[in-house]
């Protein structure tokens, strides 16, 4: 997603609540908290899968919010090297180390000031960087490299990782203090395999964008077979959106019409379309209940590699519930 730039040069947000498509409950209830979320300046933490949306939620933040004619700045943090991302965060007096400008740079910090800072995939971040955004978050202040004295900036703080961030605080590869201060809100954004009913809605969504942009169609002139949308609700979508909304656009431009029929699925998605959905319950083996929790809690630890959050989502159980069953049942990652 690039993000651009009005006439004056700052960085601005480019999606609303509007442009977050699908009514399921799992996605309602992360926009619900976001809007929340939005009518403050505190800290926010997007958690989710690649491809699910977390920037979009990012821009939809800044703009419901009294900062949205300020500047709201982006940086993945996974993406620049260790060395540099100080640098780009906080900025350089000129000439503060070897390849640095002769005019120095003002950093990300100072470019959002008044505005937003989105900070994608954090969890990346080094241990020193940590530190220094840290210092910034509870002082309001920041210090370029190479400077003496420490500047003020007033800047609301989004971000956003893949990653399990609790387990990488319990690893000690994030610092708990600042996951303290990141997460006053916390948004977890569903992946689409959780909000499969808002798949036609999607569908229609991408689409109409897609014909647009391809063909010059209005909405409505590419049509949809309804087996094509059934066979996209059997795939587990790894990619989530993202995934979904290349395969839509690799079809439509294969699109020979008029008329305009999307009418076959890719081998990769029907090949992988799961087999249990196949499966009746009729032969199913009959066991106690309790046996049946004990091992969908097992299975599901292990599915998420121990990663409580999917696996209360995937159970939709209560963390306390899933904590209170991992001890009665004695589970561990070892067995």
């Amino acid at each position: 997603m690039r993000q651009p730039a009005d006439q004056n040069g700052q960085w601005r947000a480019s999606f609303n609540f509007a442009n977050i498509i699908g009514r399921s409950h799992a996605i309602n209830n992360a926009i619900r908290i976001a809007k929340v979320a939005a009518r403050s300046s505190a800290a926010t933490l997007i958690l989710g899968e690649s491809g699910v949306g977390k920037e979009l939620f990012a821009h939809a933040i800044h703009n419901s919010s009294k900062r949205s004619d300020k500047p709201f700045v982006s940086i993945n943090c996974g993406a620049i090297p260790r060395e540099l991302i100080e640098a780009e965060l906080f900025g350089y007096v000129p000439n503060a180390f070897t390849g640095a400008s002769s005019k120095g740079a003002a950093g990300k910090f100072r470019t959002a000031d008044g505005g937003t800072l989105f900070l994608d995939e954090v969890a990346d971040l080094s241990p020193d960087a940590q530190v220094k955004l840290l210092r910034a978050i509870s002082t309001g202040e920041i210090a370029r490299i190479g400077g003496v004295s420490p500047e003020k900036v007033d800047v609301r703080i989004i971000c956003a990782t893949n990653k399990n961030i609790q387990s990488e605080v319990d690893n000690s590869f994030f610092r708990e203090d600042l996951y303290y201060r990141l997460n006053v809100f916390e948004i977890r954004v569903p992946p689409l395999r959780e909000r499969l009913e808002d798949i036609d809605e999607i569908i229609k969504y991408f689409i109409a964008a897609c014909g647009r942009k391809i063909f010059n169609l209005e909405g409505g002139e590419i049509h949809v077979a309804p087996e094509f949308t059934e066979g996209l609700k059997n795939y587990n979508w790894p990619g989530n959106v993202r995934q979904l909304q290349a395969v839509l656009e690799r079809e439509i431009y294969h699109l020979n019409g008029p008329p305009y029929i999307l009418s076959h699925l890719p081998d990769s998605i029907i090949n992988a379309a799961p087999a249990a959905a196949q499966v009746g319950l009729a032969s199913a083996e009959i066991k106690p209940l309790k046996q049946i929790e004990f091992e969908m809690i097992k299975a599901a630890l292990a599915k998420f590699d121990w990663n409580i959050e999917k696996t209360v989502m995937a159970l939709q159980i209560s963390r306390a519930t899933l904590y209170r069953k991992i001890a009665e049942y004695k589970l561990n990652k070892r067995k």
